[in-house]
């Protein structure tokens, strides 16, 4: 937060050169209505301040015949040289420099220097700087600070927010807030592809397992699979082939009937002419758990 500080001409902050003298008026004068005046070429005064502006106000008397004449130079390089003219009636509080904290001076440590050049009286009331760096300035207040005899007085005007601020640049480098969005979204869509192709081939792969290993149930089922020729495969209006003998290599107990049978080992033989009636099945099964049979 800036704030502007007030210096009264009688404080030892101001330091001066040549021939000055202390006058007190019936008006204006910020503390003890007390003016520095001169009216000797080439005396000065000088104040050291910190910050980015600076003010020196005054009084210009009545009925001078001359301009008066005052050189302000800031840091020992810029020099603003000011000329007033004497009205009928005296005047206070008049602006002799005014630069203000508005980039003309940037944040640090300087000089101003004040020299009486010519003409009419020069009257100096007080000086006014700000402390504060332009860039983060916001006007909150005055504050006046009294010479060696002179109380402390201070007011504080309403604040007035006056932050510059500039538009927001994106940094070098950075992914725009698009460009993640539409990454998120592509990452999205490929994950989602993956898992549909995954569950695609997943159940593609049982329902192929699935038929491979589907189980014979019946002997005949078991025959009809390893028949060259089956009745699926067979021309209706050819005649009903020749049986096939099959013969089931089967040891059960006279009294006991199998209730579930595997096969364990399947020889097809057949004839190498393709004759049909040369062609025969050896199966040899193995039973587990027998259904005893029904008493009479």
């Amino acid at each position: 937060m800036s704030s502007w500080f007030s210096v009264d001409d009688r404080h030892p902050q101001i330091h001066y050169d040549g021939d000055w003298s202390l006058r007190t008026v019936a008006r204006g004068g910020m503390v003890g209505r007390t003016l520095h005046v001169t009216n000797s070429e080439g005396s000065s005064a000088s104040f050291h301040f910190e910050g980015t502006g600076v003010m020196v106000y005054g009084a210009v008397p009545a009925n001078c015949t001359d301009l008066i004449k005052v050189d302000f130079t800031i840091d020992d390089s810029t020099t603003y040289p000011v000329e007033r003219e004497c009205h009928t009636e005296a005047q206070y509080d008049v602006p002799w420099l005014y630069l203000d904290d508005s980039g003309f001076l940037p944040f640090g440590n300087h000089s101003l220097t004040i020299t009486y050049r010519e003409g009419g009286e020069f009257m100096m009331d007080w000086i006014d700087y700000n402390g504060t760096d332009w860039r983060e300035r916001s006007h909150s207040g005055r504050t006046r600070v009294a010479g060696q005899n002179g109380g402390l007085s201070t007011h504080v005007v309403t604040s007035i927010q006056m932050v510059e601020t500039q538009a927001a640049k994106p940094s070098q480098g950075s992914i725009p807030t698009g460009g993640i969005v539409g990454i998120a979204i592509g990452g999205l869509v490929v994950v989602s592809l993956l898992v549909i192709a995954f569950v695609f081939f997943f159940r593609r792969r049982r329902r192929i397992n699935h038929n491979s290993t589907v189980p014979l149930s019946t002997p005949f089922d078991i025959f009809e699979a390893f028949n060259p020729i089956s009745k699926r495969d067979q021309d209706p209006n050819d005649p009903p082939p020749a049986y096939r003998e099959v013969i089931l290599d089967v040891q059960t107990r006279p009294t006991q009937l199998p209730r579930t049978m595997s096969v364990s080992q399947v020889d097809l033989e057949a004839d190498r002419t393709g004759s049909t009636a040369n062609t025969s099945v050896t199966m040899q099964f193995t039973f587990r758990g027998f259904l005893q049979p029904k008493k009479s």
